[in-house]
């Protein structure tokens, strides 16, 4: 191996079990001690709020996700409105269904085939809204 040059420096490198010789040239940067190599690197200026970007994103989404899990339309809020509306809505049901069975009731009565006079009558006077002088008319 020969000895360095002042405009040379001589690098050794293996590839795969064969040595070369690599011949770089001097660098002249203002920031190196005079006869040294020196390597151009990247600096970068440190941020302050360079390492918070990632944590401040997670926490941003984690709370987006939390606050709308609590009081989202789907969130637990909005499953207790719901629980509420389902029971108004049964308890609305129940009245409408036993409105249907007394009308079907009534239904029944009036076209059995043999036409109930009484049901008929009752009928007939509540929607015409007439009576009889000696009649007492009693509403429920």
């Amino acid at each position: 191996m020969k000895a360095a040059s002042a405009d040379a420096v001589f690098s050794v490198r293996g590839d795969h079990g064969q040595w070369s010789v690599n011949r770089l040239p001097l660098v002249s940067n203002p920031y190196c001690v005079s006869g040294l190599l020196c390597m151009w690197t990247k600096h970068h200026k440190k941020r302050k709020f360079g390492r918070l970007a990632l944590p401040a994103i997670t926490v941003a989404f984690l709370s987006y996700f939390g606050y709308h899990s609590v009081h989202g339309d789907f969130g637990l809020r909005g499953m207790e409105e719901f629980e509420r509306q389902r029971i108004e809505r049964q308890a609305r049901l129940d009245v409408l269904v036993r409105q249907r069975q007394t009308l079907e009731k009534e239904v029944a009565l009036m076209s059995d085939g043999s036409l109930e006079r009484d049901m008929l009558d009752e009928k007939a006077r509540f929607y015409l809204n007439m009576s009889r002088a000696d009649e007492i008319v009693i509403f429920h």
